[in-house]
Formats: C-alpha cells, sequence, structure tokens
C-alpha cells in the first residue's frame, strides 16, 4: 500500500504565528509518536512569521484519517490553531515510483 503524504499551509492572523507555533509544538510530539506516522515537520516562513508548511508522510490513509481522529489533533489544531487562521490549504499526495 502506498504511503500518503499531506501538505498544509497556514496563513495565520496579523501576529499570532506565535500563538500557532506554542500550539503546535506539542501537537508535532505526539504527532511522531503515532503508529502509522512516518515524519511530520512543521516550517515557519524566514519571510513571514504569519506563515507555516506542514509536510506530514503517513503508513496510508488510514494512518492519516486516525492521526485526524486523535484527541490530541482536536486539541491542539480544531481547538487551538484552525481559529487563529485566516487561510488553510490542505493537499493531498501518493508517491510516483519507478
Amino acid at each position: 500500500m502506498p504511503m500518503y503524504s499531506v501538505v498544509a499551509r497556514y496563513v495565520v492572523q496579523r501576529g499570532r504565528g506565535e500563538d500557532v507555533a506554542q500550539a503546535l509544538r506539542p501537537h508535532i510530539s505526539v504527532t511522531r509518536q503515532e503508529p502509522g506516522c512516518l515524519s511530520f515537520t512543521v516550517n515557519r516562513s524566514v519571510d513571514d512569521p504569519d506563515e507555516f508548511v506542514l509536510y506530514e508522510l503517513y503508513r496510508d490513509r488510514a494512518a492519516f484519517d486516525a492521526h485526524v481522529a486523535s484527541p490530541h489533533y482536536q486539541r491542539y489544531v480544531v481547538d487551538q490553531v484552525r481559529p487563529l487562521l485566516e487561510k488553510r490549504e490542505v493537499s493531498f499526495y501518493t508517491p510516483v515510483e519507478p
């Protein structure tokens, strides 16, 4: 079964980037411990501290679905991060193999 990649781009309300970074820090740690998570990286723009890009790699779609259903996703992302966003773009990918 192919891996499942997620790229999320967050544009935060002006001046609220540090609030989002603080909410994401504990979320990163617990997400990386999920059995189906292969990689989870949060990047903050060098040019705009209110912009983030998340790169996520899961074993499969079911692992991603389990991530979204987790209590920590609800606590950190849904309850704390999303209310501070002006824009959220999420794209899904599977690898191209030779």
